[in-house]
């Protein structure tokens, strides 16, 4: 049974960010088997819809994390090799960075 899903989207590579500010970092990048997400200082500890793009748009995960802290951990050894897109959303707004998996 095939699970992928090919999600089509409307919205640009950092046109709607959270802040003027970088609103979040990944580290380590590039990343084997876990990322980190840490929230900037300036974002507010809330419910966060954390999304893994493949470069082309096609949605590999989708989770919501609740931050109560500044970092959240996300697994990612079921990831192949590559470079993906980790989106951010909230009330407030989205963002986005770069991974590279090894």
């Amino acid at each position: 049974m095939d699970t992928t899903q090919t999600v089509y989207t409307d919205w640009a590579i950092g046109v709607d960010e959270l802040s003027k500010e970088s609103s979040f970092t990944l580290y380590p990048n590039p990343a084997h088997e876990l990322v980190t997400i840490q929230l900037s200082e300036n974002q507010k500890l809330s419910k966060y819809n954390v999304s893994i793009l493949d470069m082309q748009g096609k949605l590999i995960f989708i989770k919501e994390i609740l931050f109560e802290e500044r970092s959240a951990a996300v697994n990612i050894e079921n990831l192949s090799s590559g470079n993906y897109l980790i989106k951010l959303d909230s009330e407030s707004g989205s963002a986005i960075q770069k991974l590279t998996v090894k």
